[in-house]
């Protein structure tokens, strides 16, 4: 298959490409920002079926003129990852890329004549939530921060366009990613608890710890890779939506603990948010995602925690 995907450049679009030109796909990566050599170095002998293209989906015929069609697919992951900050000083930019770009990229998948569309969402929407209640895909949504107002508003667009021109849809909602290419970028700027703690513990930084006992259910972003491309491959999507996770709550003690037996050396200890150098409890706290309609599908997450932090700790290594 010839896939498009947005946001390719970014920490979770980096993942999408991977896992689809090693999957055999031929992929043309669309971006704000061209790739830099971290994005070449963790493609690999992969980034030979990849090609990269700039454009700013929130300029009308930007993504059409930078990445001629047909494609068989279009992966849509471009997004600002915005703050209360961020929506209060620019909310017009967190719009345009959130939710025209969402627009500009259903119109564009049309000319494209692509047969299957998906969606990268988020678990936000689902707000704060009992840890211990398992969330579905039918759970009320809580859209209190113009950033998730924008992602389900474009998971009802992509609904929406279901069956248009024989294009096939669906969204999936990620909980709390973590992995290799996590990094500070122009649309990502909220790095996650464990990006934090992986390079204090690489770099040999003692941790005060605040917030330990808050639980997520963290999602080695591999695993969203390996999600798309099981439903770019499915032959029949029976849903509009998919939760994508790992399933599973671990606190942010069970993080630091883990890295501990990951990386010999690496202390931490709990504190107060007052004097930490770490604060695990600022997210929201939610439960875990409901896998069963993916399962359904025949997809299984494939990394547990301890998985995941080995593979972000060794690429940490890596690029220094």
């Amino acid at each position: 298959m010839r896939i498009a995907v947005t946001g390719a450049t970014g920490f979770i679009g980096t993942h999408l490409v991977k896992e689809l030109a090693a999957s055999g796909h031929d992929v043309v990566g669309v971006d704000l920002r061209p790739p830099d050599e971290a994005t070449a170095a963790y493609l690999g002998p992969d980034g030979d079926r990849v090609r990269f293209a700039t454009a700013d989906l929130a300029v009308r015929g930007h993504l059409e003129d930078a990445a001629p069609g047909p494609f068989d697919g279009v992966v849509h992951a471009a997004v600002v990852t915005s703050t209360a900050e961020v929506e209060a000083a620019d909310p017009g930019r967190v719009v345009s890329v959130n939710l025209l770009g969402t627009i500009e990229t259903l119109r564009v998948a049309r000319v494209w004549r692509a047969r299957r569309f998906i969606y990268v969402s988020s678990s936000g929407v689902y707000g704060e939530t009992d840890p211990a209640i398992p969330l579905t895909e039918d759970a009320p949504l809580q859209l209190r921060s113009l950033y998730t107002m924008t992602k389900y508003a474009s998971e009802r667009l992509v609904a929406s366009a279901n069956g248009e021109d024989g294009l096939a849809g669906a969204s999936i909602r990620i909980a709390a990613p973590y992995g290799p290419m996590e990094r500070p970028t122009g649309a990502r700027t909220v790095m996650s608890i464990i990006h934090g703690l992986a390079h204090a513990a690489v770099e040999g930084r003692p941790v005060r710890l605040a917030g330990g006992g808050h639980g997520r259910d963290w999602t080695y972003a591999g695993d969203v890779g390996r999600a798309v491309g099981w439903l770019l491959r499915t032959p029949r999507l029976a849903r509009a939506c998919y939760n994508v996770s790992s399933g599973t709550v671990r606190t942010v003690a069970d993080v630091a603990r883990t890295l501990a037996l990951l990386v010999p050396g690496f202390a931490w200890r709990p504190a107060a948010s007052s004097a930490c150098d770490l604060d695990g409890g600022r997210g929201q706290r939610r439960g875990p995602l409901d896998l069963a309609r993916i399962h359904a599908l025949g997809f299984a997450p494939r990394y547990g925690l301890r998985e995941g932090l080995e593979e972000t700790v060794a690429w940490i290594r890596r690029v220094g």
